[in-house]
This record gives structure tokens, sequence and C-alpha cells, in this order.
């Protein structure tokens, strides 16, 4: 429980469910100054998150499949202002790769593939968005663009993404394994 009787709000990472894991093995933004939080002091210098050592954990751990050529489609799930975005943002810090991201945005009219545009990887993937194109195609062109080295690719909020991007997110996590690539994709598990 949080200071003021709150509950931390619950982050899922998936694909693994990890044993013992539970809704308190998410992140908690905590502040820098050494405050108390879940029993644990968050002193200066530490990524500034608490009890979200299973999530980052899980991400490392693709990370390194990732690395030695397997690479991993994970999914953070959790509802707004569960700390998806801060747990990412902490493992991004510390990948020691390149990280490239992309982001889906709350429109009535979402521009198809916008998340992989914002990526800009190379010019095989803005090529290829550059033209009416399958998600088969921007996958492929994500491929060269990426296969190079180990490389994290991020998608920001799945919970407004274009079918587009949902059918290249797809072809990615049937054919992700073959590659030195970590995807990680966030969404809220409550809709607004």
């Amino acid at each position: 429980m949080l200071a003021g009787g709150r509950h931390p709000r619950p982050l899922a990472v998936r694909p693994k469910a990890r044993r013992g894991a539970s809704a308190r093995d998410s992140a908690r933004v905590a502040g820098r100054s050494g405050r108390v939080h879940h029993g644990r002091v968050a002193r200066p210098g530490d990524d500034g998150l608490v009890e979200r050592e299973a999530a980052l954990g899980t991400l490392r751990e693709a990370l390194a499949g990732a690395r030695a050529g397997s690479g991993a489609l994970v999914f953070v799930a959790g509802e707004s202002g569960a700390g998806k975005t801060s747990v990412v943002d902490a493992f991004a810090a510390t990948a020691g790769c390149r990280v490239h991201r992309g982001a889906c945005d709350p429109l009535s009219s979402p521009a198809p593939l916008a998340p992989f545009a914002d990526l800009a990887c190379g010019d095989a993937l803005q090529a290829t968005l550059a033209r009416a194109c399958t998600p088969h195609e921007v996958f492929a062109a994500l491929r060269d663009d990426l296969a190079a080295e180990p490389s994290v690719v991020v998608i920001e909020d799945a919970h407004w993404a274009d079918e587009a991007t949902l059918d290249v997110l797809r072809v990615l996590g049937r054919r992700v394994e073959a590659l030195p690539l970590l995807a990680i994709v966030t969404y809220r598990t409550v809709p607004e």
C-alpha cells in the first residue's frame, strides 16, 4: 500500500508469467530523496522505480535473448498512470543498444502506421512507409533496418493503434524470434 492508503496500480509485463508475481510486482515512481515506499528506500542514483524489479527483469531477460539472436515481443499492460512508460524508460536508459520509439495517438482516425513512421530507424522503413505497402513489407523493411545489431523497438499506447499497425505487430510477433530485436508494446488494460 502506498502512503495515504492508496494501492499501487497493477502493471503486467508479458510474455512470461512469473511465479509469485502479483499486482505489487509493478512499478511505482518514487522520489529520489530517500523516501520510503512499500518498505523500500529509494536512494539517490537508483532508477526511481519501486516494486518494478520483476517487470524490469522480464525486459532484461528478453533483451538478453535478443542479443543472442532470439528476439521477443513483450507487452507492458496496465491502467492509465500505472507506470508503463516509466518502466520502459528505466529499461531503455540501461539497455546498452539502440532504442527506437513510436507512439499511437488518441485520434478518431489515427494515421495508418504512425508509430512505425516515428521509429525513423532506417532508409528501408522510411521508403516503404512513403508508398502503399502491406504489413509484411513494413515488417521486412523493419527487419532490414534493424537486423545488423541488437535493437529495442518501443510502440507506446497500442490501445489507440490503427488496424494497419496492429497487423504489422501481428506479423512481427510471429517472426521476431529470428531477429536480434526486442519489441516492447505498451497498452492500457482499462479503456478510458
